[in-house]
């Protein structure tokens, strides 16, 4: 697998006294001193310094004859804020207070570092990175700056979902921080199960909660006089949760809540398009040798591609395509994979509509 080492750090004080003592810190792999100003600082008496180190998985990606890793782009491994998770490996118990580090706090460094709980004899503890939230109030609830309940345990954490500006779709012209909209991913990780104590180094692969949906379309093949009036994503889920969707089951729809919304994203007359959009699971039909000729057959909430065409004197069509992975029957579009839909038109619709 292909991974890009991305790290972000923090500076812990301004005075050159704690400049000092953190280069110390660095040097000697140490997490023993409770006076550190990481993010997480507890006055609890068991916490300690320790320093976190992400790593960006590849995208997977159908590629005949299996599926293989594509290294995402620079802009598709941007982070720009994190959420630091701390649980018991066992009981599956919150060991210390979500930390939440942004950009502001991490400009020019090469790692994080974060107070967390110091696990006792015989103790581990399982880290959790959610990134790209943009919600520094993400985990509290009411006014007094309580965590929710939700995020209490391993468990209920799996389950919640992120805001809903982080779950919108979006176009690769509105991803990176070059972008106008300056869009980015985001991103879930889990460490190993490890021992916090007094040489904290602490690796988290972060992979995509988000597909990316590649089209293009190809009208070579055909006379002039066809035009694209639009190119539409439907189906999209308004709603991306930590852990995934999926069921046991691969053939089975994945566990959304019955209330969330379902988008359609246009893109206008455009050939190509690319966008980003929250894990959509509606599972894979028994029987289904092609996905364009059962129509009764298809789930409801499949994500589909919608090409409007213009042709001959006010004739109009629209072409359909459900994409998915490893067989025509496959409805599944699964969070860090890529999926390329390629329409090549070969000839006028023979019907309208």
């Amino acid at each position: 697998m292909q991974k890009k080492l991305l790290c972000i750090g923090m500076s812990c004080g301004k005075s050159l006294k704690m400049l000092f003592f953190f280069i110390s810190l660095y040097m000697m792999s140490s997490c023993a001193d409770d006076d550190c100003l990481a993010p997480g600082h507890s006055d609890e008496g068991n916490s300690c310094p320790a320093t976190l180190l992400l790593e960006v998985g590849g995208f997977s990606a159908a590629m005949s004859p299996q599926t293989k890793v594509v290294a995402g782009a620079d802009d598709e491994n941007l982070i720009n804020d994190i959420w630091v998770f701390q649980f018991n490996a066992i009981t599956g118990e919150s060991l210390h207070e979500p930390v939440y580090i942004d950009r502001d706090n991490n400009l020019n460094a090469n790692d994080i570092l974060v107070n967390l709980a110091q696990n006792g004899e015989g103790e581990q503890s399982r880290i959790c990175i959610v990134a790209n939230t943009g919600d520094e109030n993400w985990v509290y609830e009411g006014t007094e700056g309580t965590v929710a309940t939700g995020f209490t345990t391993y468990a209920g954490f799996l389950e919640q979902a992120i805001p809903d500006k982080a779950a919108q779709p979006f176009l690769s012209a509105d991803i990176g921080s070059s972008a106008e909209n300056g869009r980015t991913i985001p991103m879930f990780g889990i460490s190993k199960d490890m021992t916090i104590s007094s040489k904290c180094y602490v690796s988290v692969p972060l992979y995509r909660m988000f597909a990316r949906v590649d089209v293009g379309v190809d009208m070579s093949y055909i006379p002039e006089g066809m035009y694209i009036e639009n190119l539409s994503y439907s189906n999209i889920p308004a709603y991306c949760r930590v852990g995934t969707v999926a069921s046991q089951d691969e053939s089975q729809q994945g566990d959304y809540p019955t209330d969330i919304e379902w988008k359609t994203f246009d893109c206008g007359n455009v050939s190509e398009a690319i966008l980003y959009v929250p894990e959509n699971l509606q599972g894979k039909v028994e029987g289904m040798t092609s996905k364009q000729e059962i129509a009764g057959e298809i789930p409801t909430n499949a994500l589909t591609i919608h090409l409007k065409v213009s042709y001959g004197e006010n004739l109009k069509h629209t072409y359909t395509v459900y994409p998915g992975l490893d067989a025509a029957n496959d409805f599944n579009i699964k969070r860090n994979h890529i999926y390329d839909v390629n329409l090549i038109i070969r000839e006028l619709p023979e019907t309208t509509h």
